[in-house]
């Protein structure tokens, strides 16, 4: 309850606004304007007010530090043609890079990471982990929920390497 969270790609807004519930403050932001104004029409329909909705690319127009770090990128490569095809397709993992590459200047000390992620066929399971590693983060902890018996959604809990 004391605590603020940074939400990057948060699509319509359903995982800052159930977050916002718990916590003191929390900022969402999403590249596709249609999805922030989606993500703002929904926490006023839930009476959430303690959760800003920005549009940015990343870490791009987002200022100051936090206690939590949720991201749920798009999972597979492809190409796009614009910021609509960006929430759901991430060219050469370009997106996933570039998370892992700057989150550090965005979260306080003890900060934590939530990177949501699947078991896909057509996706590198290994990408998370090895981009964190890159980074100078380590796996904390790891929840599951299998769909089915096709694949399994996680959500990764990654905290600084250092102590």
């Amino acid at each position: 309850a004391d605590e603020n969270f940074l939400e990057i790609g948060c699509g319509t807004g359903v995982i800052s606004i159930a977050v916002a519930k718990r916590a003191k403050n929390g900022i969402g932001v999403d590249i596709n304007d249609k999805a922030i104004e989606n993500s703002k029409q929904n926490a006023e329909a839930q009476n959430i007010k303690n959760v800003e909705f920005l549009k940015s690319d990343v870490f791009e127009n987002v200022s100051g530090k936090f206690n939590v770090v949720i991201c749920n990128p798009p999972y597979t490569r492809h190409e796009v043609h614009d910021n609509i095809d960006r929430m759901f397709w991430d060219p050469e993992d370009e997106m996933k890079r570039k998370f892992f590459k700057e989150v550090g200047a965005f979260l306080k000390p003890n900060g934590k990471i939530y990177f949501g992620w699947a078991d896909f066929a057509d996706i590198d399971v290994d990408l998370p982990f090895n981009l964190a590693e890159e980074n100078g983060y380590k796996l904390v902890n790891k929840f599951s929920k299998p769909h089915g018996n096709d694949f399994t959604f996680y959500v990764l809990e990654f905290k600084s390497a250092q102590p």
